[in-house]
């Protein structure tokens, strides 16, 4: 009987030893498992630190490849070469427009009257006069102007634009409407300046109502600026037309750089511009200037 409890005991301890010796292996696992997983958490995460900070690589460096695009193509950067291409495309214009008027006088002079050859010359010089506005515009937009700022009363300027194209806004229709107060503060501006952005703009609202409608110029004050609005009744801007961009036009015989010029010459009355259209029942351009 003692000898089978003996033995029983025995069998028994052998079984906790084995027991013991597989949790001493569980153990060793799970601590080898623990050390693999800390390892392996630790790699990843690593790997994503270094993918953040690649990822903000790229975008800093993509952002710097749009600055520099963009810079390419301000006017600051064509400044350099623009001199050089308006003389040259000024000198080629001038030259064809001689050849032109010489062609004229000799046919003239040998009594040619052929009606085609005539209206041939007339329209080579026409284009010709097209793309000497286009390169006036063009020098006006890409070199360095020059400002000459003095007080100034708005509503004056307003009548004196108006005074030059009267004529043109009676032969088309066109009925003005003036919204100001008795008073607006005066401003300090370049005359002449300003007296071509709005030029410019009522340029275009003639064009967008050719058979006539309203044309609004309404001023007013508003926490230390003054506001000046021109308002047409034409056919509207297309949506997604970046009238700002520089040769952004939808129009065949137009430069695409008067509206730039306009707000070139806003800004540097460290003025805004903005405008709201709607196709088909007119535009309102925006224009706020500092006061005083």
């Amino acid at each position: 009987m003692n000898e089978g409890l003996r033995e029983a005991v025995l069998a028994l301890q052998r079984q906790c030893e084995e027991h013991g010796k597989i949790e001493r292996e569980l153990r060793k696992v799970c601590e080898d498992l623990r050390c693999l997983v800390d390892e392996r958490t630790s790699q990843l995460e690593e790997e994503i630190q270094s993918r953040k900070a690649a990822e903000e690589r790229l975008r800093s460096a993509k952002k710097d490849a749009e600055k520099k695009a963009q810079d390419s193509r301000s006017p600051a950067t064509l400044r350099p070469t623009a001199a050089l291409f308006a003389h040259e495309v000024a000198n080629s214009l001038n030259g064809i427009f001689a050849c032109l008027q010489l062609l004229d006088m000799k046919a003239q002079d040998q009594g040619f009257g052929d009606p085609e050859l005539k209206s041939l010359v007339g329209s080579a010089t026409e284009e010709i006069k097209r793309l000497g506005s286009l390169l006036k515009d063009f020098r006006s937009f890409v070199q360095p102007q020059n400002y000459d700022f003095e007080p100034t009363d708005l509503r004056k300027i307003i009548d004196e634009v108006i005074a030059e194209d009267r004529l043109l806004y009676d032969s088309v229709g066109l009925r003005l409407k003036f919204e100001f107060p008795d008073t607006l503060l005066p401003i300090t501006l370049d005359r002449e300046k300003i007296k071509q952005a709005i030029l410019s703009i009522c340029k275009n609202a003639i064009e967008a109502m050719p058979s006539g409608g309203v044309l609004t110029f309404r001023g007013y004050e508003s926490e230390d600026r003054i506001f000046l609005e021109i308002s047409d009744t034409g056919a509207g801007i297309p949506k997604g037309l970046e009238v700002f961009e520089p040769f952004c036009t939808t129009k065949r015989l137009s430069s695409g750089l008067g509206l730039p010029i306009v707000s070139q010459i806003i800004s540097a009355h460290n003025g805004t511009i903005d405008y709201v259209s709607d196709l088909g029942k007119g535009t309102t351009f925006k224009i706020g200037l500092p006061a005083g």
